[in-house]
């Protein structure tokens, strides 16, 4: 045999290690294009796929797309440009590259594709930025690269007035945690009425007086230095050196400035600003010594200007970090003012730092008293590292190892690191207590282990193996099957316990099989009498095979939900897909109420799959009097405030073209003003959709109704913004311009003729 082939059979043999490799292909999903988030395509950094998005949604948006009518290829090439959407734009835009992985996408790249992106989405960004943003998307847009924000924000002043109209006093601190330089400087430097009103707001937040007199400066630990010498400055044009020194040089924010590692500050403040203090170093604020990888820089300046008292130096969290050197340092040169260290205060602060060099050199620092050997073994434990386990646990007491500090079964570990500690850890073992432990019993091996355990009664943990009900669960996730029987046979028979509703919660077939064979229910199995609610988990994994396989043994071959079961929980048709929704659910597409719910939670969930499922497989709900009813106001609305574009495109499109103007005529002036881009764009969308005809149609009707209603904002659009010309003599006939004559009507039909009159003038 060659040696790559002993090789390759010796890999095959460890199960462990095979199913790690196999595992790895699962991290490779196949995922519908037309499905993919920005998130997604940001972590494989891959832009290409964005531009392709865009190149065919411009292309789903010509004129000649629209003329053609709807249809699913239109629909999918469509970007669905929400609220989240743009959110993970922005993320795009601040943070390109990712490190995780070895393609790195410049900045310069991202800007080209985010400049054609905007001009395509001008209208959504506007609308985001206005009025669907939090405080912390905020303060992630003001963080961005100048090129950026002079896109997003071109009237800065416009924009910070909005943002602070809705924030208030809360808007200050977001402009200071948002650390860009030129956007404080524009606060500070533009001469405008609605800035001067901002900035004065701003001086107030930032120097807060306290009951003794004292100043607080807010939030400056998070603000980078160039800010913050900025805002000096600025400062220093309107203070004396006392108020500078009452307001710059307090206890607190020197303690900040050395805590967060701001050592260009200090300096600037010690040895630029010195006339503040007068040059009297023993005026500088008292700081705490506790250093860290942030605070040593700051710690060897300031050590120079105190004079240095007992216990005063904590250096625990340069050993929690590993960093030996530094704290060789300090511990030689600071050895009368070092505070003492507490029993077990010594831990790494994370898992890759816990190596056998690190304790090894930890150990001779440091009394072994001081290290908190457990926590560092539990550390070695999710690293499955064999020879750090060792190490440690021949530092300490074996015997002191509870299952209080260890339980294997926790983390997913190799045999051989079973093995070792099985054979002499005395732990009460409570095998799968989680998922990543139940996979430890993949390996035949593991599960040899624990049998022969088991089996004899003098083994260290014979009588600390538990299984109970609640953990065994695993053992059917994971089908292991025949291990669970080998468990039963030895007395663990937990299975006579299982629910009957508990049967619908396990993943597979091939255990819904075993405990139909294995447990008796001393009942007959109604799955119809549970709770519509029992089956939603189900549902929305989108298992297709596993609830056809419920159907067929427990339904009969009948659908889970009938129409009235299925509307105690209308909420699954937000995340459901449209096959679970035809395996499962049966109703009459005539029930409006019905109809007008699962409308509704399909806008909720911006599920446009299923909106599309419900129209193509009933034609029904596109009648103008159907969806009069079923779509209400409230479900536009609901997709304006949440940006769901796309999905309002669809239902604009697919429904009567009315549907559109219908809605502008039942909302209120309110949500018009708040929502008129948008709504501008849905009305721009349908009429360019119809033929001349249907447009002389819609324009007369609408014309009429805003008499009516005495709304005339429609027909300004259709002047100012479709710029539509109708025919006059057609719209001279009666059957057209028949109005129904009231006080109102009468005094303002005069617009209509007006209205009339321009067009004939163009003519």
């Amino acid at each position: 045999m060659e040696i790559s082939e002993e090789l390759f059979f010796r890999i095959w043999r460890n199960k462990p290690l095979k199913a790690y490799i196999f595992g790895c292909f699962n991290r490779f999903k196949l995922v519908n294009f037309y499905k993919l988030d920005v998130y997604t395509i940001h972590k494989r950094q891959r832009l290409d796929l964005l531009w392709e998005m865009l190149r065919l949604h411009r292309l789903s948006h010509s004129p000649s797309h629209f003329k053609n009518g709807i249809s699913e290829d239109s629909i999918n090439h469509r970007i669905d440009i929400n609220n989240i959407t743009i959110y993970q734009i922005l993320h795009l835009c601040a943070k390109p590259s990712d490190e995780t992985q070895k393609t790195i996408i410049s900045k310069e790249e991202v800007f080209m594709f985010f400049i054609e992106f905007y001009k395509e989405f001008e209208m959504e960004f506007n609308w985001y930025l206005n009025n669907d943003i939090s405080s912390s998307v905020i303060t992630f847009v003001m963080s961005l690269d100048t090129g950026f924000i002079d896109i997003l924000i071109p009237n800065k002043t416009e924009m910070f007035n909005v943002w602070y109209g809705r924030f208030q006093k809360s808007f200050y601190p977001i402009v200071l945690k948002c650390e860009n330089v030129y956007l404080i400087q524009y606060l500070f430097e533009t001469d405008d009425p609605i800035i001067n009103y901002i900035r004065l707001g701003l001086k107030t937040f930032l120097f807060e007086k306290k009951s003794d007199g004292k100043f607080v400066l807010s939030l400056l630990p998070v603000i980078n230095d160039t800010v913050f010498m900025y805002l000096f400055r600025q400062f220093s044009k309107e203070f004396t050196n006392e108020e500078l020194y009452q307001r710059f040089y307090t206890e607190s924010r020197f303690q900040r400035l050395y805590d967060h590692g701001h050592l260009t500050v200090l300096k600037f403040l010690i040895e630029e600003q010195s006339q503040i203090y007068n040059d009297d170093l023993t005026a500088l604020p008292k700081v705490n010594y506790i250093i860290n990888r942030s605070s040593i820089e700051s710690f060897r300046y300031l050590v120079k200007f105190y004079p240095l008292s007992t216990s005063e130096i904590r250096y625990f969290e340069l050993l929690r970090d590993a960093l030996f050197e530094q704290a060789e340092e300090i511990t030689s040169q600071y050895k009368d003012y070092l505070f003492p260290l507490y029993p077990k205060s010594i831990y790494f602060s994370t898992p890759n730092l816990v190596t056998v060099d690190n304790l090894t050199k930890l150990k001779n620092m440091v009394s072994i008293d001081k290290i908190d050997l457990d926590y560092n073994l539990v550390l070695a434990l999710k690293a499955d590292n064999l020879e750090l386990i060792k190490y440690i646990v021949n530092l300490t007491d074996v015997n002191a190892i509870t299952v209080n500090e260890i339980n294997v079964f926790i983390y997913p570990l190799s045999y051989q690191t079973l093995e070792y500690l099985w054979t002499f850890v005395k732990c009460k073992f409570s095998p799968w207590p989680s998922a990543h432990g139940a996979l430890n019993l993949h390996d035949k091996s593991i599960q040899k282990l624990i049998l022969s355990a088991l089996d004899d009664s003098n083994h260290i943990n014979h009588s600390n193996i538990n299984v109970n009900e609640k953990n065994y669960k695993y053992i059917l996730v994971y089908e292991y099957i025949p291990f669970l029987k080998l468990l039963i046979e030895r007395g663990f028979n937990v299975v006579s316990k299982f629910r009957v509703n508990e049967l619908i919660t396990l993943p597979n077939s091939q255990s819904i099989d075993f405990i139909l064979k294995t447990v008796d229910f001393n009942q007959p199995i109604s799955f119809k009498d549970l709770p519509v609610s029992e089956y939603t988990g189900l549902v929305r994994k989108n298992n297709i095979q596993m609830v056809t396989r419920i159907q067929s043994i427990f339904f009969k071959g009948e659908k889970i939900f009938s129409d009235v079961t299925y509307r105690y929980d209308h909420r699954i048709t937000s995340s459901i897909s449209s096959e679970m929704f035809s395996l499962t659910v049966s109703f009459n597409p005539r029930d409006f109420l019905f109809v007008k719910n699962l409308v509704a939670h399909c806008v909720i969930g911006n599920n446009i799959g299923m909106l599309q499922h419900l129209y193509e497989k009933y034609p029904i709900m596109k009648s103008n009097r159907f969806n009069g009813i079923i779509i209400t106001p409230y479900t536009i609305e609901l997709g304006l405030t949440r940006g769901y574009y796309k999905l309002l495109e669809y239902l604009v499109l697919v429904n009567h073209p009315m549907l559109i103007f219908n809605f502008i005529f039942r909302t209120t002036d309110t949500i018009l003003k708040k929502n008129r881009q948008p709504i501008i764009r849905l009305v721009k969308i349908v009429f360019s959709s119809l033929n001349d005809k249907d447009k002389l149609l819609i324009f007369f009707y609408v014309a009429r109704k805003s008499i009516n209603y005495c709304l005339f904002n429609l027909l300004d659009i259709f002047e100012d913004v479709i710029q539509y010309q109708p025919d006059f003599k057609e719209f001279q006939k009666p059957k057209y311009y028949t109005i129904k004559q009231t006080k109102i009507t009468q005094k303002h039909s005069l617009y209509l003729n007006s209205f009339l009159q321009l067009f004939q003038k163009k003519i």
